[in-house]
């Protein structure tokens, strides 16, 4: 009777159309299965060329397995991970008061864990023909980022009075990055305020670009950009703290490591649920991300951790893998 409400009057159209269905049902199974097998990154743009390294390897190693990987800045790497659209979120910061407030609750329950993966310098930079500038100071970058210059320049004269009175052009992360939290809380004193009158990208390497194209260009990135295109931008060196014997560095991984460099320097993260039976190979990935930083295979596209900090957190995360079997 369905079947004659549907359409199919005879017996032959009804085994047609039951060999149809079935072979839907298990097109779609097919399909569950592999996407069972894709794992989905998202977040930070400065982690980004890190993560994409590891994914390639992993996939080598791993040929049935597949890694998307995005970069939608932290902030838009917390909410993807919060509706449950991504597996992993890269992240320049630690989760905060402003992230969603689902996942806060899910650290303090244990269900999210916070890995520890890299270092970052955050590289305040201009153009590489710039005769004005070579480091600069913290007052100096707050004068220039503050929300009082809102639709005032900022001119290069403020920095060096042989400077021409000409605007310096601002670029830096927009305000869904990370690195835009970690640099205003750092400069300014409070994490996304500032001004907004500037070229603002969630994308590192697009405010890389811009500075290399402008001679009048100032702004702020990444480390992992700076190590890609030290050609295309100059770096400032930055104000030292009088206990590590004042004057400015540059940013490098001795810098980070003495503390010099320690005003801008941050750690990087990874956020991942483990509460998932269906994702078990999140589990993998993030040991196979682990021992491939402790191997130190990619470091000419970062800044490690110290070696001892990588034993710590896979020690962890094996911990973490006993309580979610």
């Amino acid at each position: 009777m369905v079947f004659r409400q549907l359409g199919f009057p005879h017996s032959e159209d009804q085994q047609s159309f039951i060999i149809y269905v079935s072979l839907i049902l298990l097109a779609l199974t097919a399909c569950r299965h592999q996407s069972d097998h894709v794992l989905r990154i998202d977040g930070s743009s400065t982690l980004y060329p890190l993560a994409e390294a590891i994914s390639e390897s992993y996939c080598r190693a791993y040929p049935d397995r597949k890694v998307v990987v995005g970069q939608s800045g932290t902030g838009g790497g917390f909410r993807k991970l919060s509706r449950g659209e991504i597996d992993i979120c890269m992240a320049s910061r630690p989760l905060g008061p402003g992230d969603p407030l689902e996942l806060s609750a899910e650290l303090r329950s244990g269900r999210l864990h916070e890995v520890a993966v890299a270092r970052d310098a955050v590289v305040v930079a201009v153009h590489p023909q710039n005769p004005w500038v070579d480091a600069i100071d913290s007052a100096s970058l707050a004068q220039i980022w503050h929300s009082n210059r809102q639709g005032k320049p900022a001119y290069w004269s403020e920095l060096n009075p042989k400077a021409p009175r000409v605007p310096i052009n601002l670029y830096g992360p927009g305000p869904g990055s990370g690195t835009f939290d970690f640099f205003t809380r750092r400069i300014l004193g409070q994490a996304g305020k500032g001004r907004g009158d500037y070229s603002a990208n969630e994308i590192d390497a697009m405010t890389v670009t811009g500075i290399a194209g402008d001679r009048l260009a100032l702004g702020y990135f990444g480390y992992t950009y700076y190590l890609n295109n030290r050609g295309r931008v100059k770096a400032l060196g930055i104000e030292v703290p009088s206990a590590q014997g004042g004057g400015f560095a540059l940013p490098n991984a001795d810098n980070v490591d003495n503390g010099r460099y320690q005003l801008l320097s941050r750690n990087q993260y990874l956020y991942v649920r483990l509460h998932d039976p269906s994702k078990a190979h999140i589990s993998a990935f993030v040991r196979f991300f682990l021992l491939d930083l402790c191997g130190q295979n990619v470091t000419n596209t970062f800044l490690p951790l110290k070696h001892e900090m990588y034993r710590d957190q896979l020690q962890r995360w094996k911990e973490s893998e006993l309580k979610h079997p």
